[in-house]
């Protein structure tokens, strides 16, 4: 912008000294636009994001417990991330391999010109069948990938966490994982997590960290962007940390279930809670939790800007009561009085930031068709909703449907020793892991 300021000065001082003042004024307009041009050039290379050569290998589940929406899912998600990236040798190569009970390249590095043929091929991919066969798909990565010094190179395995032999598939993404590191560091495998049910064990001991810090859900694009993070020159800020989430609890507080079923749900709660306690910094910066009370209809009970203390939350979810009156369970009025509320000030959201809503099915809900035509609906606008089931009542398949992704739903079980119900440490862990989910990117990075 200084330069062009110089620019107008200098042609302005020259004209009032010139007599010929139209032939000044068309110069001064061609210059002009010439220092705007130049001008927005720099601006725009000191806003690019300098990316490696980087080659990723998509591993597509086509057995037959993934066959129909699934598959097309899992093809969809690859479409997604190949339309996100630049396709070229300096940029980003991809390649596919579906695997079965045998595997088989369905696209190779050098199948494709162009971004236009490879959508064309990922589109006519078709379905293998047969058994969950990891290992297999393994080696064929392995068969593809040339390896040399310093290459980025990342493989994402689409599975239900259920293979036909888990310790054989564990054993063949370690060995996998330590081949790619032979070339870069970096380089790694992501577990994304696709199918009509999932596994949470099975992620367990598929993942190469204590953390879980490679495996991810299918709702979104956070593994592209772990690539992005790991690839990027060092100088670009284009992927950051997010700092902000809201996060609501729905608590169901009918009458229709049970007291022990509502004690169950609180239970389920103050165990999460207890275990956010390591990683949840409260504030408006932060991140920010507030609850919803619902039966027939909904009632905002604690605003998202309650308090910046997470022992003063829990203590105060808590003295929660059950209605003193019939009642019936509402899910979905509760679901859209949070949708509403998520995106206005009147509880304390905040417009931008993640947003996060966990509820107990308990299997009660008086409208399942509409509760899971919101869940749907939402999850396109971007809020996470976790579901967990509690209690005797609820039934697998409305846990399901009532979360984000398979990956979002858990299922609670009871002890008979202690008559409480819990969840597995590891579903805490993901459910952890869901929730303090912050790396985002923007589109500078495929600059």
């Amino acid at each position: 912008m200084v330069i062009v300021t110089i620019l107008m000065a200098g042609l302005a001082v020259f004209a009032k000294y010139t007599q010929d003042h139209a032939v000044i004024q068309k110069s001064m307009s061609v210059c002009l636009i010439r220092a705007k041009t130049m001008a927005l050039v720099l601006i725009s290379q000191a806003h690019l994001c300098k990316t490696n050569a980087t080659k990723l290998i998509f591993m597509v589940d086509s057995s037959y417990s993934s066959s129909g929406e699934p598959f097309r899912k899992q093809l969809q998600y690859i479409t997604d991330v190949v339309s996100r990236i630049t396709i070229s040798a300096s940029k980003f190569s991809v390649a596919v391999i579906s695997y079965g009970t045998e595997a088989r390249a369905d696209i190779n590095f050098n199948s494709y010109e162009n971004k236009t043929e490879l959508l064309s091929f990922i589109q006519n991919i078709t379905f293998v069948n047969g058994t969950t066969n990891i290992p297999s798909a393994c080696i064929e990565v392995k068969r593809i990938l040339q390896l040399t010094p310093n290459d980025f190179q990342f493989v994402f395995l689409f599975t239900d966490g259920m293979p036909t032999s888990l310790s054989a598939a564990v054993g063949s993404i370690v060995d996998l994982r330590g081949f790619l590191k032979l070339s870069n560091e970096w380089n790694d495998v992501f577990l994304v997590a696709f199918g009509d049910d999932v596994r949470h064990e099975g992620f367990r001991q598929l993942s190469g960290d204590h953390r879980f810090g490679d495996v991810y859900p299918s709702i979104n694009m956070e593994p592209l962007h772990q690539v992005f993070k790991k690839t990027v020159n060092i100088r670009c800020s284009a992927c950051k940390v997010r700092r902000d989430s809201d996060i609501v609890f729905a608590l169901d507080t009918s009458t229709i279930q049970s007291q022990t079923t509502y004690k169950a749900s609180l239970g389920i709660f103050v165990q999460l809670m207890q275990s956010m306690d390591e990683f949840v910094f409260l504030g408006s910066e932060y991140v920010q939790i507030g609850t919803v009370h619902f039966s027939d209809t909904a009632l905002s009970f604690l605003p998202l800007n309650f308090t910046t203390d997470l022992d003063t939350f829990a203590s105060t979810f808590q003295a929660a009561k059950q209605d003193n009156r019939n009642s019936s369970s509402s899910l979905a009025n509760a679901l859209q009085f949070i949708w509403q509320e998520m995106f206005s000030d009147r509880q304390g959201a905040r417009y931008s930031a993640l947003k996060y809503v966990v509820f107990v099915n308990n299997g009660f809900d008086i409208n399942m068709t509409e509760t899971y035509n919101l869940v749907e609906e939402m999850t396109k606008d971007g809020i996470a909703l976790i579901s967990i089931g509690v209690g005797k009542n609820y039934k697998d398949g409305q846990v399901l449907n009532t979360a984000s992704s398979p990956f979002h739903a858990y299922f609670s079980e009871q002890d008979r020793s202690t008559n409480q119900w819990t969840l597995q440490d590891t579903e805490f862990e993901f459910i952890k892991r869901l929730i303090n989910r912050r790396l985002e990117c923007t589109n500078r990075v495929n600059a």
